[in-house]
């Protein structure tokens, strides 16, 4: 935690040697990142909850009476061809 605290105080030290011009881009680029980070966080999440979805009895019970209303459907000759 103390590194932490010590690359906190480092980073504002720099920031405060900077124009206030240049204070707003590094403020736009940490928004950025933080955006980003959300972002994939995010992305994990919505992976992980398909994963999830694809394993489940029910959905794959469900599946797989989709599946054969369409194979019905295309024995009947009512495929898109």
């Amino acid at each position: 935690m103390n590194k932490l605290i010590t690359s906190e105080q480092k980073l504002l030290e720099k920031i405060r040697q900077l124009p206030p011009e240049k204070v707003i881009e590094v403020e736009n680029f940490v928004d950025f990142l933080v955006q980003r980070n959300q972002n994939t966080t995010q992305r994990m999440n919505w992976d992980k909850k398909i994963a999830e979805m694809a394993n489940d009895p029910e959905i794959q019970a469900e599946i797989a009476a989709i599946d054969l209303e369409f194979a019905i459907a295309e024995m009947d000759g009512l495929n898109s061809q």
